[in-house]
């Protein structure tokens, strides 16, 4: 008999208080319910993060009106690239960040199935966002529900709004607020 287990299944021991069903939706909204694709952690380079923590952004990226979505970087071959096409092209910009400010372009990703913002790094427990974060979401599935956990915790009202499923204040909290993000969720 072949089971599916999914991230709210696991979480569930780490996290008893908040419905597996919506953590599963936060592990589906966030990154399709795949925390990893080609053996390499599922990252999400937000580089209007970085930019507003790095003055030389802008020498390798570049970004649209929608400044979280429409974003660029030069690639080695000099050619304006998608950050967010692939995680291959996440990796890519994040390595062209990491030569301009390693700790600033760590800083700035999202990670793992539930896309755990890694400026978070401090308040969730690593001394670092690399390497030591960032290799946390390698050890399993279970220590990625832990992350989630203390993640939760440091956000005032979140946990609340997880088990009241209050996906308004989820997404207010979670992504600012943003209206397709919360659709998607629901």
């Amino acid at each position: 008999i072949l089971m599916t287990v999914t991230f709210g299944q696991i979480c569930e021991a780490w996290i008893p208080d908040i419905n597996p069903r919506i953590l599963q939706a936060l592990a589906l909204t966030e990154s399709s319910g795949e925390g990893f694709i080609n053996n390499r952690v599922k990252i999400r380079f937000e580089a209007h993060l970085y930019a507003q923590h790095e003055p030389r952004f802008h020498e390798k990226f570049r970004f649209g009106d929608v400044v979280w979505l429409e974003q660029e970087f030069l690639n080695d071959d000099g050619v304006w690239t998608d950050v967010h096409f692939s995680n291959d092209t996440e990796y890519q910009a994040l390595k062209m960040a990491a030569e301009i400010n390693a700790f600033e372009a760590y800083r700035a990703l999202s990670i793992g199935t539930f896309m755990i913002n890694s400026m978070s790094y401090a308040e969730i427990g690593f001394p670092k966002p690399f390497p030591s974060l960032m290799l946390a979401f390698y050890e399993s599935p279970e220590h990625e529900c832990r992350i989630l956990n203390k993640y939760i915790q440091t956000k005032p009202g979140l946990k609340e709004a997880l088990i009241s499923v209050n996906f308004e204040a989820i997404g207010r909290i979670w992504n600012n607020g943003n209206a397709f993000w919360i659709q998607k969720l629901k």
